[in-house]
């Protein structure tokens, strides 16, 4: 009871402004000294290596934002892309891609060196994918619009070292920043979305090859969004296994984890960050 007032009353508070710096552009010790140089109050995250807190903002406006310093996004979704652990020379399919802040920071991690096909269901919204790409410096991604309620036939079975499923969910971990879900969203919301992420999971299964990963992430807590999607793909699925990502991560990042290995942020125990769940799964042989 203690643990969901604690998350209740985390839920009702302000999100923390979160920048990640654009590491094919600058580090992140050259953006804090720029932003607190220029009259703000910035300090570094506590887990994402490249993620600053916008702590106060001065008069000034936040330098690096034409040069394509940063990117607005929150830490919990920063740490998607380090648990794929994307390499250069890789092929990466983001299937669920816009608006691009995983996408980018993909490429930022492999120094523009693996290749990222990046679709979403809707033109308008990968635009965005493109916009932030050409900001950014990001010069390796691909944007392909696509319904991945098809099985993805430009790719070849097999084909992906990796896969990232960020899929559409209830949005139940972030009511911070879209607080008119509260209302908006039912249980019938909850069955429906969890439909479409088993029926997503299933689409992309096959590109991925034999000991190549699969992360499935959404910004979400219900049980039918997370363990229960990942419970039932293992069922159908019996060539693929959780993947122990803890020897490719930073120590300090256990207490993120629970005890099956899936990553689980809370506000209310991690800094302020949004609530995400994420698993990462290789396929055997």
């Amino acid at each position: 009871m203690d643990e969901a007032l604690a998350l209740a009353t985390a839920m009702q508070e302000g999100a923390p402004f979160t920048l990640r710096a654009n590491t094919l552009r600058c580090t992140r010790e050259e953006l804090l000294e720029a932003l607190n140089s220029a009259g703000h109050s910035a300090a570094a995250t506590t887990y994402a290596p490249e993620g600053i807190t916008v702590l106060h903002r001065g008069n000034a406006p936040l330098p690096g934002s034409n040069e394509g310093w940063f990117q607005v996004q929150d830490e919990a979704s920063m740490l998607i892309p380090h648990l794929l652990g994307a390499q250069t020379g890789e092929l990466i399919y983001d299937g669920c891609a816009a608006p691009g802040g995983k996408t980018t920071q993909i490429a930022a991690l492999t120094g523009n060196g693996a290749r990222i096909i990046a679709s979403d269901l809707h033109p308008k919204r990968l635009q965005l994918v493109r916009q932030g790409a050409a900001r950014l410096g990001c010069t390796a991604i691909e944007c392909r619009p696509f319904d991945l309620f098809r099985i993805p036939d430009f790719l070849d079975d097999g084909a992906c070292d990796r896969i990232l499923l960020d899929a559409p969910c209830t949005g139940l971990g972030v009511l911070r920043r879209n607080p008119e879900s509260r209302w908006r969203r039912s249980e019938a919301d909850i069955l429906e979305l969890a439909r479409i992420q088993r029926q997503l999971l299933a689409n992309v299964a096959p590109k991925v090859r034999p000991g190549g990963i699969l992360l499935y992430s959404v910004c979400t807590i219900t049980p039918e969004e997370t363990d229960h999607v990942i419970d039932n793909f293992l069922a159908d699925h019996p060539d693929f296994r959780r993947d122990d990502p803890h020897p490719d991560l930073p120590a300090a990042w256990a207490e993120l984890f629970d005890s099956a290995g899936a990553l689980r942020t809370f506000p209310h125990r991690h800094g302020g960050m949004d609530a995400f769940y994420a698993v990462r799964l290789r396929r055997q042989g």
